[in-house]
C-alpha cells in the first residue's frame, strides 16, 4: 500500500493515541474475556449480556455499544470464516489420501474443542439463529464434502477399501462431535463416564484428533498405516495436527 504524502495526511499531535481510541479498545477486550470465562465456564445459553455487562462493571447499554448481540461476541471470539478456509486449504493440499483425510479428521476436532463451549450447544445455537452463523455453516458443508471427495478418491487409487463414503463421513463427524463433548464435559467436571469407572487423561485435543484420525483409518485402510510417521509427515503441514 502506498504511504500518502506528508501534505495528504491529516495533522495529528504525536504520542499516545486519543483517550476515546484506546479506551474503547481496552473495554471491548474486556468484554470480550468475560465472555469468553464465562461461556466456558456455564455455556452459551446461561450466559446473557446482562451478566457480561455486570461483570465487566458497565450498564447493558454500554455493552450492546460494542456488540449489538451475543452472536457479535462469539463471531469476534471464535473465527469461524479461519475454520472454513482452512478446511479448504486441506482439501486442496497435493498429498496421499490418507494424509488429507488424517489432516481434516484432527484439524476438524482441534477445531470443536477450540470453541469456548461444547458444539452440541453451539450446534442448537447456529440452528435457531443460522444467519448469525453462516460461516459455520459453510465450514462444516466444507469438511463434509473433502471428506467425501477424499475418500472417493482414495477408493479410486486403492488407499482405501471400499465403502458408502457419505456414510463414513457422517460416522467421522460423529466420533469427532463424541470427542469433542468429552473434552469439554471434562474440562467443566461434567464427564459422566468417569462415575462409569473410566479415568479420563488429561489429553490436548491434537491428540484426541489422532484418536479419531487413529480409528477412522484403521477402518478404511486395506493395511494399518504407520501412524507415527503419518503424524510426523502431518506436521508439515497443519502444526496443530
Amino acid at each position: 500500500m502506498t504511504t500518502p504524502e506528508p501534505s495528504d495526511q491529516p495533522k495529528r499531535r504525536r504520542g499516545r493515541p486519543r483517550k476515546g481510541e484506546g479506551d474503547r479498545a481496552f473495554r471491548e477486550e474486556s468484554i470480550l474475556a468475560v465472555a469468553l470465562d464465562l461461556f466456558a465456564e456455564q455455556g452459551y445459553q446461561k450466559t446473557s449480556m446482562t451478566q457480561i455487562a455486570r461483570k465487566v462493571g458497565i450498564n447493558q447499554s454500554s455493552l450492546y455499544y460494542h456488540f449489538p448481540s451475543k452472536e457479535d461476541l462469539l463471531n469476534k471470539i471464535y473465527n469461524f470464516r479461519g475454520v472454513r478456509k482452512e478446511f479448504t486449504r486441506l482439501g486442496r493440499l497435493d498429498v496421499s489420501n490418507t494424509l488429507k483425510l488424517h489432516l481434516l479428521v484432527v484439524y476438524d476436532v482441534v477445531a470443536k474443542c477450540d470453541l469456548p463451549f461444547d458444539f452440541y450447544e453451539f450446534e442448537s445455537v447456529a440452528t435457531d439463529n443460522p444467519d448469525a452463523f453462516e460461516e459455520l455453516f459453510c465450514a462444516y458443508r466444507e469438511l463434509y464434502q473433502n471428506l467425501v471427495t477424499t475418500m472417493e478418491a482414495g477408493i479410486a487409487t486403492g488407499e482405501f477399501l471400499p465403502c458408502d463414503t457419505e456414510e463414513l463421513a457422517v460416522s467421522v463427524l460423529s466420533i469427532n462431535e463424541g470427542l469433542q463433548h468429552h473434552y469439554h464435559a471434562k474440562l467443566r467436571g461434567q464427564l459422566i463416564l468417569e462415575s462409569a469407572g473410566y479415568s479420563a487423561r488429561n489429553l490436548p485435543p491434537e491428540d484426541i484428533g489422532f484418536m479419531s484420525s487413529s480409528s477412522i483409518l484403521s477402518r478404511i485402510c486395506p493395511t494399518r498405516p504407520d501412524f507415527e510417521q503419518l503424524r510426523k509427515e502431518a506436521r508439515s503441514f497443519a502444526p496443530l495436527a
